[in-house]
C-alpha cells in the first residue's frame, strides 16, 4: 500500500512539474541565465547628472541616438535666476506662476479713435500695463 501511494504521489508531482527551458537548450533556466539575457536587451537610464542637463532634478528626454536618453535640468525658482546656469532648464508652473505675479503694473492712458475712418475725434482712456516707471 505505502509503494502504491508513493508512486502515485511521484507521478503526480512529475506530470505537475514543468521546467523552463532556455531557447535551443536542453537545460534549466538560471538567474544568471536570465539576467545577462535581460542585460543585452534593455539600456540601463543613468542616474542624473552622468547626462548633458547637468545635476539635481531633470526629466529624462528622447535623443535622435537609439538607446540614447538625454536631460533637461528644472528651474523650480527656489534660487535666483542664473542665465549660464539655468537658460536651458524647464520652468515649474509655480516658479512661473510668482514672476508672472510679481511683475510690476504702472497706469498709463491710450488713445482710441470715436469716428473712423476720419478718426478726427479721439478718447483719452485709462489702461494698467506691465512695466516700471523710470
Amino acid at each position: 500500500m505505502f509503494k502504491k501511494l508513493l508512486l502515485t504521489s511521484i507521478l503526480t508531482i512529475a506530470a505537475t512539474t514543468t521546467f523552463v527551458m532556455a531557447d535551443g537548450d536542453k537545460k534549466v533556466t538560471s538567474k544568471n541565465y536570465v539576467d545577462t539575457l535581460v542585460a543585452t536587451k534593455q539600456d540601463t537610464i543613468p542616474a542624473t547628472g552622468n547626462s548633458t542637463g547637468g545635476t539635481g532634478t531633470s526629466v529624462v528626454m528622447y535623443t535622435g541616438t537609439a538607446g540614447t536618453v538625454g536631460e533637461r535640468g528644472i528651474y523650480d525658482g527656489q534660487t535666483t535666476y542664473n542665465s549660464t546656469n539655468d537658460a536651458n532648464k524647464l520652468v515649474t508652473a509655480s516658479a512661473l506662476n510668482n514672476s508672472v505675479t510679481n511683475i510690476p503694473t504702472i497706469q498709463t492712458s491710450k488713445l482710441t479713435c470715436q469716428d473712423s475712418p476720419d478718426c478726427t475725434l479721439w478718447t483719452v482712456d485709462d489702461q494698467t500695463v506691465y512695466g516700471q516707471s523710470n
